[in-house]
């Protein structure tokens, strides 16, 4: 992306927008969008053309930072967690080969054996009004 002419990059703006604004088709598009917004609680039914009229300001070296801060490797925003479940009876030898093979793009990689474990290592985000997440989880 850092390579691209700006006219494509605008044009990628330009095509996402007028996906964001197509108009509704349907009487249960209308109504899915409407729901959303009412269910999250704060209700804004002009969404898409706000998010629109922000997208247009967006600056490809803005885009990038997005992407180098929160999901590049290493970034220092970075919060990604993926979880690969493998059955124990494929044995450890391919544990080891799945492990490796994440690896290799810089991530963490750790294994858990029961789900206990799993449950152990969890951490939560903070609330937003700052109060701390109890974890409630029963492993039976």
């Amino acid at each position: 992306m850092r390579q691209w002419p700006t006219s494509k990059f605008e044009g990628h703006i330009v095509g996402l927008a007028g996906r964001w604004l197509e108009p509704k088709r349907t009487l249960g598009e209308t109504h899915g969008s409407c729901w959303t917004e009412i269910s999250f609680g704060f209700p804004v039914f002009d969404r898409a053309e706000r998010e629109t009229a922000i997208l247009g300001s967006l600056k490809p070296e803005e885009l990038l930072n997005l992407f180098e801060m929160h999901l590049a490797p290493g970034g220092s925003g970075r919060a990604c967690a993926v979880t690969a479940v493998v059955p124990w009876a494929v044995g450890e030898v391919h544990i080891n080969e799945l492990c490796e093979s994440v690896s290799k793009f810089h991530l963490t990689v750790s294994t858990v054996t029961c789900e206990h474990d799993f449950h152990s290592r969890s951490r939560f985000h903070q609330r937003r009004d700052g109060s701390a997440v109890q974890a409630s989880s029963k492993v039976v």
